[in-house]
């Protein structure tokens, strides 16, 4: 309920703004951020983001620097701003590491991922992804694992024609997991989606259904495998 959150936020604000509160408005301008972006109101949303930014780089919050950093650089990708999201999620990758929030790390990462793989960088993505199930695994974040692995089968989607019966079973491995999250679970169904034109019925089916069955540490294990196998390539 984006339109009661942003009028909650907004009070908040105030009442931060009020107070000389620096931390609670640049966490609210955050939130606004989100919000704004849900609602479909880009450019203010790329503002409040950018306000946030500004303040948390004054306040030397690096924490916070790094999480709005990342927000704008997923921003960026989302909105088809390739070429500008990769040096902020750069710089926000690399705060995370001196701070080592191996969380964010591993989020950012994926994002890292999805956007140079979106600019026909396919080998430097698989590292990102590579590297975003390796730190998620350290912390035994499932629902971060999912989330690269839908990264994964997308990657196999756009850069190895021969591995979509792969990709489908990842996808449908993701589908049927309990951890994954709402955003995984519909670009699993998008990309099943999009393979279903382009793979047999049998084959579609044989492969969803080894994707269900599957076991998470298995099938994480080989998707790691794959990966390191095209490197040595």
């Amino acid at each position: 309920e984006y339109a009661e959150a942003k009028q909650l936020f907004e009070e908040a604000l105030e009442m931060y703004q009020e107070t000389g509160d620096q931390y609670g408005i640049a966490n609210t301008l955050n939130a606004l951020g989100i919000v704004a972006d849900g609602l479909g109101n880009y450019a203010e949303a790329k503002r409040l983001y950018r306000e946030c930014l500004a303040m948390r780089r004054q306040i030397g919050h690096r924490g916070g620097i790094a999480n709005t950093l990342n927000n704008l650089g997923y921003f960026a990708y989302l909105h088809g701003e390739y070429a500008e999201a990769i040096p902020i999620l750069e710089e926000s990758l690399a705060i995370f590491k001196e701070i080592g929030d191996q969380y964010h790390l591993a989020l950012c990462l994926g994002n890292l991922g999805a956007t140079v793989s979106a600019l026909g960088g396919h080998l430097e993505a698989q590292r990102y992804f590579y590297e975003a199930i390796r730190f998620a695994l350290e912390i035994w974040s499932v629902p971060l694992v999912l989330d690269a692995l839908v990264g994964t089968a997308a990657l196999l989607v756009a850069s190895q024609p021969d591995q979509k019966e792969r990709a489908a079973e990842v996808y449908a491995f993701v589908l049927a997991h309990a951890a994954s999250d709402q955003f995984a679970r519909d670009r699993a169904e998008q990309g099943l989606a999009g393979l279903a034109t382009e793979l047999p019925p049998d084959v579609m089916a044989a492969a969803q259904e080894r994707g269900q069955a599957a076991i998470f540490e298995v099938i994480v294990a080989e998707v790691l495998a794959d990966m390191a196998f095209v490197w040595e390539k």
